[in-house]
């Protein structure tokens, strides 16, 4: 068959491959000049990326977890699992002008802004979401908010003082709405070992792309898709340009799940009233290329203040060697940010300075002028974050579409209860591209 993937993230990506090894003729059209979406490379996406730096750099901070199967196994397959570095660094939050580390029964033990009894009270509920609540059982947590049961299992201190700024740093507003389900996904799939790609996860994306090529794959940069429509004789692409490529027997959609209303105009009604419900929040981060460290011996920060402009700092060279970076101290800041929101519309200089007093308060050894000087780049996507209410499991569309079985649509909005990610990218392609080939059969 002629099959069509729009995107190539790493859903896109995975599908095309495994449908190459099946002998299909796969082309992919993506809107970028690089591959990997929210998982690319900095080194293809900007123009002043240092000739020094040995390894890419990611757009958004990664990292895998151990137990991430999918795309573990994927590595293996290309043959290339010697690249896995598997590392075990600090997680901490800040709370109360301090760091906590937070990444331990053994350092929740000594978390004194809790009483001991109450610090005890969480890691039992923790305990119970990552080792006894089972995958087959959870469907009465989506029933439930996430704010109300841990404040009444944990106790309402525990929440406030642990949970309650991350919630409002990740959600915004809807943060009361978020239910359980969700969390317990983030806490189930948790593990203190973390994994990264040697080289950078754009160096994967490019190996991955290779593979597609040689499978006789093909891979369009710059095409973005601006209609897609049936025929009697199969399904047509238009890209901005007005140029339209077709007929193909399949497509795949795996952009963002707004944009499917904006590329297919015959959708149903229900359909299309299910896609604008769904309510998605933006990313964005900031990377400062530092001289010095920044937060000696921590990997990754959760902001647990109210009212900060970000919810995370992540120094990317206390995971990854700084060497592979000309010995450069890498810094992510990352918020998250609903379409109204003014920092949607900040350049890099305007969020440098933004940001500025608030990592002096972490770092108080850094100057302001350090900040706004610093090499920076800055990354944004306008649809991230799925905001998971109650019932979400009610709004999850299927892979294929209700009314064409030969178009699909696959989204990070349809991995519930899991968060989105590179192992769910990865099973997800797995996962349509299964369906196709079976289909193929029929």
């Amino acid at each position: 068959m002629r099959i069509a993937v729009i995107g190539a993230g790493f859903t896109g990506l995975t599908a095309a491959f495994e449908l190459t090894k099946k002998g299909h003729k796969v082309q992919i059209f993506e809107k970028d000049g690089y591959g990997g979406g929210l998982a690319s490379g900095v080194r293809r996406a900007v123009a002043d990326y240092p000739d020094e730096w040995e390894w890419d750099l990611d757009c958004f901070y990664h990292h895998w977890f151990t137990g991430d199967r999918e795309i573990l196994d994927l590595v293996a397959e290309l043959g290339l699992s010697k690249r896995i570095n598997v590392l075990r660094p600090t997680t901490a939050t800040w709370i109360n002008n301090r760091f906590w580390q937070l990444d331990s029964p053994w350092s929740l033990l000594r978390f004194s802004p809790l009483p001991v009894l109450s610090r005890f009270r969480m890691g039992c509920i923790l305990a119970y979401l990552k080792y006894l609540q089972r995958t087959s059982g959870v469907s009465w947590m989506e029933k439930l908010s996430a704010k109300d049961w841990l404040s009444r299992m944990m106790g309402e201190k525990a929440y406030r003082v642990a949970w309650e700024s991350l919630f409002i740093g990740k959600f915004g507003q809807d943060y009361r709405a978020i239910n359980l389900a969700w969390f317990w996904a983030r806490v189930n799939k948790r593990t203190s070992r973390l994994v990264y790609f040697e080289g950078g996860f754009g160096d994967l994306v490019e190996i991955l792309i290779e593979k597609i090529r040689e499978k006789s794959g093909e891979i369009a940069f710059n095409r973005r898709v601006r209609e897609i429509f049936n025929s009697g004789q199969g399904i047509w692409l238009e890209d901005e340009d007005g140029k339209k490529e077709g007929p193909f027997d399949r497509l795949i959609f795996t952009g963002s799940l707004p944009t499917v209303l904006e590329l297919m105009h015959d959708l149903p009604e229900a359909y299309q009233n299910n896609v604008r419900s769904q309510r998605m929040l933006g990313a964005l981060v900031l990377i400062l290329a530092l001289d010095k460290p920044f937060m000696p011996g921590v990997y990754w920060l959760n902001i647990g203040e109210e009212d900060w402009p970000f919810l995370s700092v992540v120094e990317h060279t206390n995971f990854v060697d700084k060497a592979h970076y000309g010995n450069k101290h890498l810094v992510y800041i990352g918020c998250y940010l609903s379409d109204d929101d003014p920092r949607i519309k900040m350049g890099k200089e305007e969020l440098a300075v933004l940001f500025a007093p608030y990592l002096q308060r972490i770092n108080p050894q850094i100057t302001k002028e350090t900040i706004t000087t610093s090499s920076r780049w800055l990354f944004r996507n306008k649809y991230a974050q799925p905001v998971v209410g109650l019932r979400h499991s009610e709004k999850i569309a299927p892979l294929r579409l209700p009314t064409d079985n030969r178009v699909y649509v696959a989204t990070m909005s349809q991995i519930y209860p899991w968060d989105r990610g590179v192992n769910y990218a990865v099973e997800m392609g797995k996962r349509v591209s299964a369906l196709i080939d079976e289909g193929s059969l029929e």
